[in-house]
């Protein structure tokens, strides 16, 4: 076997295994590489824009739609206002929902239940809506966090839809996160057992150990049960346990999770999370 016939089959096989980039390829790259250098509200501002101009081209698609809902997402996290955080994860979430329904047997159900996220739209998505759905979860769950009591009607359906993630993407962070909220947080009157969110968030944090919010969730919503001096040594700790060297690709949300910790008390903690679920 000749050198050049090698070489002529070696090129042949390099072209099938790395096509050509089309433009939307090129966009996105371009998109995910504006996200990953957000470093504060005028980065996100930057991202967000870039992100509206491409969806303008094509408003249903969903690879622009879910990451105009995480641009928004991240944003919230930079607002100091509450108003302007609960806006933008409003925002995000309208996004993330345009995203599912590109999912037509999921919006045909949701369409006959009157709006309502049931288990049987849920089911309907794919592993190829998996961005959309994470994109959707994360400033749902952060929304409902905020409005409190006034966010009980979503409950339900932030639930189905994590449930479904899990089911899809056991892996990852999102639906096991989303899952343990729903079920620590008191407004929702949904608790879960503790053995049963204590798993979750374990689950979500093997998942993705370097975004420290997760551990933060953990402490504020589901360590209260392990007792009052156990939540002030993972306050006191948490700066040290999360150094901002570790931070990798976390480090705008790592960074106002530890703004969060040092400003964190723990009798309020103990007053909102008691008593224990049922």
């Amino acid at each position: 076997m000749s050198a050049m016939w090698m070489l002529s089959i070696w090129l042949a096989c390099g072209a099938r295994r790395a096509p050509e980039r089309t433009p939307k390829d090129l966009a996105l790259e371009a998109l995910d590489a504006g996200y990953a250098q957000r470093t504060d509200q005028e980065a996100l501002d930057a991202n967000i824009q870039a992100s509206l101009d491409l969806l303008a081209t094509a408003p249903t698609d969903p690879d622009f739609l879910a990451r105009t809902a995480r641009a928004f997402s991240a944003r919230a996290i930079t607002r100091k206002a509450r108003t302007d955080k609960i806006t933008d994860l409003e925002t995000a979430r309208s996004y993330g929902l345009l995203c599912l329904a590109g999912n037509t047997g999921y919006s045909v159900r949701i369409e006959q239940a009157g709006g309502q996220v049931l288990r049987a739209a849920t089911k309907q998505l794919q592993k190829r809506d998996v961005p959309c759905m994470e994109q959707t979860l994360i400033p749902w769950v952060r929304w409902l966090e905020l409005r409190g009591p006034a966010g009980l009607v979503d409950v339900n359906a932030i639930g189905h839809l994590a449930e479904r993630l899990l089911a899809l993407q056991p892996g990852g962070w999102v639906g096991p996160w989303s899952k343990a909220m729903v079920l620590s947080l008191p407004q929702a009157d949904a608790r879960g057992p503790l053995e049963s969110t204590e798993q979750l968030f374990g689950q979500a944090i093997q998942a993705q150990p370097k975004l420290a919010e997760i551990h933060l969730d953990y402490i504020k919503f589901q360590l209260p049960y392990a007792g009052e001096q156990e939540v002030s040594d993972a306050l006191d700790a948490f700066s040290g346990t999360h150094p901002p060297r570790g931070d990798g690709p976390w480090a705008l949300e790592n960074t106002v999770a530890r703004s969060e910790a040092e400003g964190t008390t723990v009798e309020p903690l103990m007053k909102r999370v008691w008593p224990a679920p049922r």
